[in-house]
């Protein structure tokens, strides 16, 4: 029986964009990927022996999918993995699991479907070479809809002999790793038919990495080197911000060095697997960055704004300039070392011109939200623009 028990890691995040939850599942157990409606694909080992489940649900006996892992699901809860004896298959709800075809040698079956998308698409890795001397796999494609096309498409390497697909986003850019010309193993970005190898992080030994999963904006998770000898780290990269170590973005003194980065959600959400006191353990963090958003709920992106914490001692209220930031290009507002008061507010002032005597002005004339840790908090149009702060930088 598969057993997880979740708690909240009690924290200040005061300056961190990312919260940390800490997992602790049973012996052996991975939880490989989350979907955008918090359901997850865990492989787990059941008497020794390697179960797929979703949730809490064990597929073996649901599905007859026995010695399985399981690598990711999609919005429809649908799961991709592979069996020990009958290679890539994608499990649909009650008992339909599908196998997906096999261009390899005949008499044998194998590949792996790593990934699933919103579409049905299917990503992961299997032979395409039917003579059975040759056991290079490369990374696939499947698309099972329309029922024409339902075959394995090659995508290629980065210039080495094998390569394997981890993560389709429902844009179809798809993410891997790849051997290279020169023989390193580097993460991939797959998109509009062309394979380009992804930035690693920093290293003194040989670089090298993978690159697991990409949500619908763009943004790479995976495991990167960083030294010859030691642990990989986990990263998150995209086209702005590029190749970012994730054990920066936690707090110091935490306990836990991020190893591997699985998944990521449209959310920021991302889970993978860690040390945490030197005890493997699966690990999700959660994004706390404030998002600033118009009337219509749009992002504001790139926008420069004056940041207060603003104080009531009755009768007198005073703030307190914490500087002048810019929101990145999803309109989220980081700010360093954030603090205050519980009970304290948020004043936020837009600029608008630039002239000595009228630098910036406060929001006008819509409303904006605020967002911290997944709750929100919204301002108004007068001059002051308040936002309430119950506990700013604590996620429990």
């Amino acid at each position: 029986m598969y057993r997880a028990r979740i708690r909240a890691v009690r924290a200040s995040f005061a300056h961190l964009p990312y919260g940390l939850i800490n997992s602790r599942p049973t012996r052996n157990s991975y939880a490989n990927a989350i979907n955008d409606s918090g359901h997850l694909a865990v492989t787990a080992e059941v008497n020794g022996i390697r179960h797929g489940f979703l949730d809490r649900t064990d597929l073996a006996i649901l599905a007859g999918v026995t010695y399985s892992n399981v690598h990711d699901i999609n919005i429809f809860n649908h799961v991709v993995g592979t069996d020990g004896g009958s290679g890539a298959f994608v499990y649909y709800g009650g008992g339909n699991v599908k196998y997906l075809p096999w261009p390899g040698p005949a008499g044998v079956s194998g590949g792996t479907a790593y990934g699933i998308n919103d579409r049905g698409e299917i990503v992961g890795d299997t032979q395409f070479d039917p003579d059975p001397m040759n056991s290079d796999y490369h990374a696939f494609l499947y698309n099972p809809y329309p029922a024409s096309d339902s075959q394995m498409h090659d995508l290629g390497t980065l210039g080495g002999a094998e390569s394997f697909a981890y993560g389709i986003n429902n844009l179809g850019q798809i993410v891997g790793e790849s051997e290279s010309a020169s023989g390193q193993w580097l993460g991939f970005l797959w998109e509009k038919g062309a394979m380009q190898a992804l930035p690693t992080l920093p290293t003194t030994g040989i670089p090298g990495g993978y690159a697991k999963a990409i949500n619908d904006h763009g943004v790479v998770v995976g495991s990167s080197n960083v030294a010859d000898g030691q642990q990989p780290h986990a990263f998150m990269w995209d086209t702005v911000n590029g190749t970012r170590d994730l054990n920066n973005l936690i707090p110091s003194g935490s306990g836990w060095l991020l190893i591997r980065a699985n998944a990521i959600n449209d959310s920021g959400q991302i889970v993978g697997m860690g040390l945490h006191n030197e005890q493997y353990r699966a690990f999700l963090l959660s994004r706390t960055a404030i998002i600033l958003r118009d009337a219509h709920g749009d992002s504001l992106a790139n926008k420069t704004v004056d940041v207060y914490t603003v104080h009531y001692d009755p009768p007198v209220f005073s703030d307190s300039l914490l500087g002048s930031f810019t929101t990145d290009s999803l309109g989220e507002l980081h700010i360093p070392n954030l603090s205050a008061i519980a009970g304290d507010s948020l004043k936020v002032s837009m600029r608008i011109h630039q002239e000595p005597a009228v630098k910036h002005q406060s929001i006008l004339s819509t409303m904006y939200t605020l967002t911290l840790d997944n709750a929100k908090f919204d301002t108004g149009t007068s001059a002051m623009t308040y936002s309430r702060i119950d506990s700013i930088g604590v996620h429990t």
